[in-house]
C-alpha cells in the first residue's frame, strides 16, 4: 500500500488517500486467491467502501494457537515422569528393582 497523500489535516480523525493492490486488501481479510471474496474484490469500483479496521483477526488465530500450545505443554508436564519412568521399563534402563524381568516359561 502506497499512501498517496492525505484528505484532511485533523490529528484525531486521519485519513489517507491510498494505492492499495487487490491481493494486498485480500491479505487483510485473509481471501484465497481464487475465493468468492477474492473476486468480489477485485470488482471494486471507485466510491465502493471496504472497511479493513474488521479484517481478519490474525491476532486472534496466534493467540488461540498459543493457548492450545500451553495447555498441551501442562498436560505434557502433568504425564511426563510417568511416561518417562514406563519407557525405562520398557527398554530395560531402569535399575533391576524397575526394570521388566522376562520369566521363562
Amino acid at each position: 500500500m502506497k499512501i498517496l497523500g492525505r484528505s484532511n489535516t485533523s490529528t484525531y480523525d486521519v485519513k489517507y488517500i491510498v494505492e492499495i493492490s487487490a491481493d494486498e486488501i485480500n491479505g487483510i481479510f485473509n481471501n484465497s486467491y481464487e475465493s468468492k471474496e477474492s473476486l468480489k474484490i477485485k470488482q471494486l469500483e471507485t466510491g465502493d467502501n471496504i472497511d479493513i479496521a474488521n479484517g481478519y483477526n490474525f491476532k486472534k488465530d496466534i493467540q488461540n494457537v498459543c493457548d492450545k500450545m500451553i495447555s498441551s505443554h501442562e498436560q505434557f508436564l502433568k504425564s511426563s515422569n510417568t511416561l518417562y519412568e514406563l519407557s525405562k521399563l520398557l527398554t530395560n534402563h531402569g535399575d533391576e528393582s524397575t526394570t521388566i524381568k522376562k520369566v521363562k516359561s
